[in-house]
């Protein structure tokens, strides 16, 4: 008998203060990455998508999404991390939901309630070549 694992789809969303992302404060306790189960004949995109606006408000473009990895958890769930290619800010008129207490900005390397949703913000920073600390140089006016 086989068990197949459990598709969960997870969004790290740049936020529009350099070095920061967007995360979401649980109702069951800690911070994390948007995401959630993938409904049946839903793919992993539509899935993060739809999480997100349900766990943020956020309404964002689906077609910007890129799938970048993948994971399993010990209890069976198969983690599908994409990240969205544009930075974005915080919902302003946001409504704590059953799940969601509040969404938020906040540095990338924040403690995340899960380890593989912190392992996924690393390695989506290093392949895409972050840098570790952004500067911001001003203007010559």
């Amino acid at each position: 008998m086989y068990k197949n694992p459990v598709p969960v789809s997870v969004g790290i969303i740049p936020s529009l203060t350099p070095g920061h992302i967007l995360l979401v404060e649980r109702s069951d306790g800690g911070l994390a990455l948007p995401g959630g189960y993938v409904d049946e004949m839903e793919d992993a995109i539509a899935a993060v998508n739809r999480e997100v606006f349900e766990e943020t408000g956020l309404v964002l473009d689906a077609s910007l999404w890129q799938l970048f990895s993948s994971a399993v958890t010990p209890d069976n769930k198969l983690l599908l991390f994409s990240y969205y290619p544009q930075p974005v800010d915080v919902p302003a008129e946001f409504v704590p939901n059953e799940e969601v207490l509040r969404v938020m900005s906040a540095p990338w390397n924040s403690a995340l309630r899960f380890s593989l949703h912190r392992d996924a913000v690393q390695k989506w920073r290093t392949e895409l070549k972050l840098p570790a600390v952004v500067q911001v140089t001003p203007c010559a006016a």
